[in-house]
């Protein structure tokens, strides 16, 4: 019973050794038939450490003079006053800019870095009627159709026929200044 289990277990270590290994060549398939062409076994098996992402613990030995691999291509450094290459662009999503954002918001702010829209300051509008909201808070209906909620008393004198302004304030927040100069913080319901 021991050696059954002994050879299920090492039949298993070996499928997976060879899927990790698959996937590593998989990566770079014409890698596999760069190494493979490698006269030199010490430098073949260096390549494929290499495909395997394994760092080899010493240089291989050097080759016979008629089998110089060819040397790896090095990049010179751009000149002084030349532009530098363009870094490529992870995928749609993969930047930590934009996780967790929505297509919407990721839309709004590739629109924002183009070209920024004007911010609207503030609005002015007549009032059209009052209504009571579900939390029994007053609210305003707007002659432009806007309908926004007091956060809190709402302003008693303020008539059907008024003409009021309505402004941004901070952390997102919006202002309704009565023609009697009083201000409310409001939101918009509609």
């Amino acid at each position: 019973m021991t050696t059954t289990h002994t050879r299920r277990l090492a039949l298993s270590t070996a499928i997976l050794a060879a899927c990790v290994a698959g996937g590593a060549l998989a990566d770079d398939p014409n890698g596999l038939t760069q190494c493979s062409s490698i006269a030199n076994t010490a430098e073949r098996l260096a390549c494929y450490d290499r495909l395997a992402g394994r760092a080899s613990a010493k240089a291989p030995p050097s080759s016979p003079a008629g089998a110089a691999p060819a040397p790896a291509p090095v990049s010179a450094p751009p000149a002084a006053g030349a532009p530098a290459a363009p870094t490529p662009r992870p995928a749609a999503g993969a930047t930590a800019n934009d996780f967790g954002l929505t297509k919407v918001q990721k839309e709004r702010a590739d629109g924002a870095a183009s070209s920024a829209p004007a911010v609207i300051k503030s609005i002015t509008a007549r009032v059209t009627g009052f209504r009571k909201g579900p939390s029994g808070r007053a609210r305003v209906l707007f002659d432009n159709g806007q309908t926004w909620e007091y956060e809190e008393d709402g302003d008693y004198l303020l008539a059907v026929g008024d003409s009021v302004t309505i402004r941004r304030a901070s952390l997102g927040s919006f202002l309704l200044v009565t023609p009697s100069k009083l201000v409310h913080r409001v939101r918009r319901i509609r």
